[in-house]
């Protein structure tokens, strides 16, 4: 007796084609997650680097900060994130830690001199780590794209660091320092 190989070939095909296409699919995912990746960090240093440089010449702190997250807001959102499926609506300001989207870290939140480091932007957003989920599971990986440039002090906080610096020096105590003092200094300005 002998036994009917026709089809063997085809079988053998289907199954090395189908293997074959699945590593192509995953190097494809693999491409697009690293091209996401570089989009969200580009956006997330530029808005960094825009949150950095923005001064609205205000004499209020808090009104400035408000300006430059305004202005790091509005260039993080000229990156047209929905082409690689990161959702429109993440642009954020502050949020949890974890939660996705774009959040600004103000310097006027810190409070412990080690967090000084972590002023600055940073985005959180999701994306599947395989588009096969027997390869990698079905679940999304959170991801962090960080760009901590900081933000300078302002006009407004260095006339009041060196205010009150002076305060100090001339009355031995701290003082405050708010635009209606009657004090009359010559301030020279060192960078702060």
């Amino acid at each position: 007796m002998r036994s009917n190989e026709r089809g063997q070939s085809t079988i053998e095909f289907i199954v090395t084609f189908s293997l074959g296409l699945g590593v192509v699919f995953l190097f494809v995912g693999v491409a697009l997650n690293y091209s996401a990746g570089f989009l969200v960090h580009y956006a997330t240093f530029m808005a960094s680097r825009t949150y950095l440089t923005t001064e609205a010449n205000v004499s209020v702190e808090a009104n400035n900060d408000n300006a430059a997250k305004a202005a790091a807001l509005a260039t993080f959102a000229r990156f047209k994130m929905s082409a690689l499926r990161i959702p429109a609506g993440s642009v954020l300001a502050g949020g949890g830690n974890a939660e996705e989207g774009f959040h600004i870290n103000p310097y006027v939140s810190v409070s412990d001199p080690k967090d000084v480091l972590y002023v600055g932007a940073y985005t959180v957003f999701k994306r599947p780590i395989s588009y096969l989920p027997l390869v990698a599971g079905g679940d999304p990986a959170t991801l962090i794209s960080e760009s901590f440039l900081g933000k300078e002090p302002s006009r407004a906080e260095c006339w009041k660091r060196t205010c009150e610096a002076i305060l100090l020096g001339v009355s031995g105590a701290p003082g405050v320092c708010q635009g209606t003092n009657n004090y009359d200094f010559t301030i020279m300005d060192d960078g702060c």
